[in-house]
């Protein structure tokens, strides 16, 4: 089991997010403020690496893909308000090669952007 917060501080402990979502660590959350949607892609759990893609509407988690950028772990990604994408890149496998790709979800499929960029990222982050 995972151990998660709730809204009111407290610790709990869940094998799914709100009953629906495998719990997971090492994953993408952000927010589409153009379609006002909460986005989850990847992350990790006791099994490997996962490549899912949730939305969460206000009300309620909805799986949106299954598939989509290659497995990753520590990964960067964020919103892109000028395009209205969610975007995922660079990494490692989980034998820990570099990657070097860029993606986008659109709220439909993800697509593949770049395939390359000056050097690997490991662990990046956004402001």
């Amino acid at each position: 089991m995972r151990i998660r917060g709730d809204a009111g501080g407290q610790l709990v402990r869940a094998d799914r997010i709100d009953g629906i979502i495998p719990a997971r660590g090492d994953m993408l959350l952000t927010y589409d403020a153009g379609r006002q949607r909460v986005v989850l892609y990847g992350g990790a759990d006791e099994s490997g690496l996962l490549t899912d893609t949730w939305e969460w509407d206000g009300a309620a988690w909805t799986q949106k893909a299954t598939s989509g950028p290659p497995a990753r772990k520590h990964f960067g990604g964020g919103y892109d308000a000028a395009r209205g994408r969610t975007v995922v890149y660079g990494g490692l496998t989980l034998a820990d090669v570099a990657l070097t790709d860029t993606w986008e979800w659109d709220g439909t499929s993800w697509t593949l952007r770049a395939s390359t960029r000056p050097s690997p990222l490991d662990a990046p982050t956004q402001a």
